[in-house]
């Protein structure tokens, strides 16, 4: 079982951190802008390592709409983090 609550989400974000505190606090804030769906997708598969296939399994979709969603959780993410 991975927790997808705040708790979560910032523990996988300070794990994933490591260029610092305040790129944690942004991920944690940024993930949170996303809708359900997108951050389930991003954070099982960047934070926790799952693959497509996995996920897609899990959540009984086909792999390429996760990917999809995957992709796009990630583009919102960038431009949130003021990437792109």
């Amino acid at each position: 079982s991975i927790p997808l609550d705040d708790a979560g989400l910032a523990a996988a974000a300070e794990i994933r951190g490591s260029q610092g505190p305040a790129v944690a606090a942004d991920l944690r804030r940024c993930l949170a802008t996303l809708n359900e769906k997108y951050r389930t997708c991003v954070t099982l598969i960047y934070l926790h390592g799952m693959s497509y296939e996995e996920l897609a399994l899990m959540l009984a979709a086909p792999v390429g709409t996760v990917k999809s969603w995957a992709h796009r959780a990630m583009h919102e993410l960038g431009i949130c983090m003021g990437k792109r």
